[in-house]
C-alpha cells in the first residue's frame, strides 16, 4: 500500500470524510474490519474534540500508508498547541484516553513549529495469533499421538532437553512480569473510573452498578459451579476451622511490606497494593498529576512486554500440550469439551435471565427486545471484540431501545471496562474445570479468593493480544493449580472467547435501557416501535 496524503476542512462533513478515508484505507491494507472500525471511532472522536475547540476554520491533512509493513495514520494540522487526547470540555478527558488505549490504540500527540500531529497505532488484526494458536493445539494434538511410535528413550530425550525447557523459560519470562501487570492495571483502571465518577452522576451510577453487577454474577456462578464439576467441598475443616481459614485469608491479604507481594506472587497482596494506590491517587487529585501520568505510561510499557512475550504462547501451547499427551495420552483432552459446554450454558442463562428481567421491568416483549439487541450481539460474538462491536452498540441503545445518548455515551465505555458478565464466567469455570482435574481442595477461604481474584482480573485483563493469557495464569497461581494446566485452558479459552464476548454485549444493552428507564432517560416510544 503506499502513502496516501489528502486535504480536508474540518468541519461536520469533513470529520465524516476523514474517519471514513481512513477506514477504508486501513481495510484496503489488510489491518483488520474491527481494526479499521476502532480506529475510525477514535479519528472521529479526536477530529469531533478539534472541531469544537477551533474558533477558526481548520485543514487537517491526513497520511495513510505502511512503514516497513506496519499501517500507520497521522493527522496534521496548523494553529496553536492543542491536544484531542487531553481536551477537558466534555469531562472525558484522562478517561477517554484509557478508553483508546483499552481498545489496542495508543494515540499520541506532538506540537512542533506551529503544526499538531496525532499518530494513531494500528494493532495487529487478533485472528491471526488465534489462528497460531489452533494451529499450535493441532500440532500438538499430532506429535503427542505420533509420540506413541517412537521409542521410549527418544521422547524422553526431547521432553526433558526441548519440550519442557521452552515450555519453563515462557512461564518464567510471564512470572517477571505479571505482578507488576497486575498492579498497574488495577491502580490505573482505579484511576481512569474515578475520571468519570468525579464528573456526572451517570459517571457514578454506570460504574457503580457495574461493578455491583459483576460481583454479583461471580458470586452466583461460583455456587452454581458445584454441580456440574462435582467438587467437594471443606478442605479447611467444618465449623470453626472453616472461619479460622476466612480470618487467616482477610489477615493475610495485607503484605507486611510493599515489595514482598512482588517477590512472592502473592496477587491477593498485590491487588490490595494496587487499589490503595489507585483510592489515594484519586483523593489526592491534581496534587499527584505527574505520578498519576507515570503510572499510566509504565502500564504501557508493561503491557508492551506482555504483548511480546505472548508472541511466543504457540510454541508454549505446542511444547505443553504435547507433553501432556505423551504423559497422560489424549483421552485428558477429550475432557475439554466440558468446560466448553458448561460455559456456553452459563452464558446463555445469564442472557437470558437479563433479558427477562428487563422484559418484567421494561414492560417490553422479549421477541421485540432481543430483536434490537441481536446485531451489536453478533458483532460481539463473530469478532470475539466488545470494541468492534463498540458502534452498533451505540447504535441500538438510541435509536433502537431508546436510551439518551448522555447515558450511552458514558454509559458503553463504562460497561466495556466494568460489566464483565460473560468474562467472569469463563474465568470461574476454567478453574473449576482445572479444580476437579487436578483434585485442589475447595473451602471458604479458597471461595473467598476465587470470588476476588477471577472478578477483579475479569475487570482488569491487560487489553492486549495476550492479555487472557496473564491474567488466567495468576488465576491458577493464586487458587493452587498446578501451571500445566494453562495451555489447556488457553485453548479452550480462544473458542469461549466469542460466546463471552457476546454474552457481554447482549447483557450490556439491556443493562443501558434498565438504567436509562430508571433515570428517566429512556424514550418508551422508540424502545416499543416494531
Amino acid at each position: 500500500m503506499r502513502v496516501q496524503e489528502k486535504e480536508y476542512l474540518l468541519d461536520a462533513a469533513g470529520v465524516d470524510a476523514v474517519s471514513e478515508a481512513i477506514f477504508r484505507s486501513l481495510e484496503s491494507a489488510g489491518a483488520g474490519r474491527e481494526n479499521a472500525l476502532r480506529l475510525r471511532l477514535t479519528a472521529e472522536e479526536l477530529l469531533l474534540r478539534l472541531y469544537g475547540h477551533a474558533a477558526e476554520p481548520v485543514t487537517i491533512r491526513l497520511r495513510v500508508g505502511k512503514r516497513l509493513g506496519q499501517p500507520f495514520i497521522r493527522l496534521r494540522w496548523r494553529g496553536d498547541g492543542f491536544d484531542p487526547t487531553a481536551a477537558e470540555e466534555d469531562g472525558l478527558a484522562e478517561y477517554g484516553g484509557q478508553l483508546l488505549a483499552a481498545l489496542g490504540l495508543a494515540p499520541s500527540w506532538s506540537w512542533r513549529g506551529g503544526v499538531n500531529e496525532i499518530t494513531l497505532r494500528v494493532p495487529a488484526a487478533d485472528h491471526r495469533s488465534e489462528l497460531m494458536i489452533a494451529g499450535a493445539f493441532v500440532l500438538a494434538v499430532c506429535c503427542g499421538a505420533a509420540g506413541s511410535l517412537l521409542p521410549a528413550s527418544v521422547t524422553a530425550a526431547v521432553a526433558d532437553y526441548v519440550l519442557t525447557p521452552a515450555a519453563e523459560i515462557f512461564t518464567r519470562l510471564l512470572g517477571s512480569v505479571i505482578g507488576l501487570l497486575v498492579f498497574l492495571s488495577v491502580a490505573s483502571g482505579i484511576c481512569g473510573v474515578g475520571s468519570v465518577s468525579d464528573f456526572s452522576k451517570l459517571g457514578r451510577v454506570m460504574a457503580s452498578r457495574s461493578l455491583g453487577l459483576t460481583f454479583l454474577a461471580s458470586a452466583l456462578i461460583i455456587a452454581a459451579m458445584f454441580l456440574p464439576f462435582h467438587v467437594p467441598f471443606g478442605g479447611g475443616g467444618a465449623g470453626g476451622g472453616q472461619i479460622r481459614e476466612l480470618e487467616r485469608l482477610l489477615v493475610e491479604i495485607v503484605p507486611e511490606n510493599p515489595v514482598q507481594p512482588f517477590l512472592d506472587g502473592n496477587t491477593l497482596q498485590i491487588i490490595f497494593l494496587a487499589v490503595c494506590a489507585g483510592v489515594i491517587l484519586l483523593v489526592t487529585g491534581g496534587r499527584s498529576e505527574h505520578v498519576r501520568a507515570f503510572l499510566l505510561d509504565f502500564n504501557t510499557v508493561i503491557m508492551q512486554a506482555i504483548e511480546l512475550i505472548c508472541r511466543l504462547l504457540p510454541v508454549y501451547i505446542f511444547t505443553s500440550l504435547t507433553l501432556q499427551i505423551w504423559e497422560n495420552g489424549l483421552a485428558g483432552m477429550l475432557a475439554l469439551w466440558k468446560p466448553v459446554a458448561v460455559c456456553a450454558a452459563v452464558c446463555a442463562a445469564v442472557c437470558a435471565v437479563k433479558l427477562v428481567t428487563a422484559c418484567v421491568r421494561l414492560k417490553a416483549p422479549a421477541g421485540l427486545l432481543a430483536g434490537k439487541i441481536l446485531p451489536a450481539s453478533l458483532v460481539a460474538l463473530v469478532t470475539a471484540s466488545s470494541s468492534a462491536a463498540f458502534t452498533a452498540c451505540g447504535r441500538a441503545g438510541e435509536g433502537e431501545l431508546g436510551v439518551d445518548p448522555k447515558l450511552t455515551r458514558i454509559g458503553i465505555p463504562v460497561g466495556n471496562v466494568l460489566y464483565q458478565s460473560g468474562y467472569v464466567a469463563l474465568f470461574i469455570v476454567s478453574a473449576f474445570f482445572c479444580v476437579e482435574r487436578y483434585g485442589v481442595p475447595v473451602d471458604a477461604a479458597w471461595l473467598l479468593t476465587a470470588w476476588i481474584v477471577c472478578t477483579l482480573l475479569s475487570i482488569a485483563s491487560p487489553p492486549v493480544s495476550g492479555g487472557a493469557l496473564a491474567a488466567m495464569s495468576v488465576v491458577l497461581s493464586q487458587l493452587g493449580i498446578p501451571m500445566e494446566a494453562l495451555s489447556m485452558v488457553l485453548t479452550v479459552n480462544v473458542l469461549l472467547d466469542f460466546i463471552c464476548t457476546g454474552c457481554k454485549i447482549w447483557t450490556l444493552q439491556l443493562e443501558l435501557a434498565l438504567e436509562a428507564d430508571k433515570l428517566g432517560l429512556l424514550d418508551r416510544e422508540i424502545l416499543l416501535r416494531r
